[in-house]
């Protein structure tokens, strides 16, 4: 399962600290978002795991949300044949 979390790009350190305190590896990219026609500097945090972590997922997103009082962090949850090698 690949999940990805977009939110602002702010508070970083904690935004990796909440990450981090559920998964030992994932990836951060910066980006651009647009949230009610407003440009805004983005995090994309991508999480790949070997089974589906629906509540896992969202409590982190639910942590950034509150972290960055935002008012939304979307999630996507994409099906997808990975492994770990």
């Amino acid at each position: 399962m690949l999940y990805r979390i977009f939110t602002e790009n702010v508070n970083r350190k904690k935004i990796e600290g909440i990450v981090t305190e559920r998964y030992i590896g994932y990836t951060i990219m910066n980006s651009t978002g647009m949230w009610k026609g407003q440009k805004e500097k983005s995090l994309v945090i991508e999480i790949c795991t070997d089974k589906a972590e629906d509540a896992k997922v969202d409590w982190i997103a639910k942590a950034i949300k509150r972290e960055n009082n935002q008012e939304a962090v979307l999630v996507q949850k994409i099906r997808d044949n990975i492994k770990f090698i």
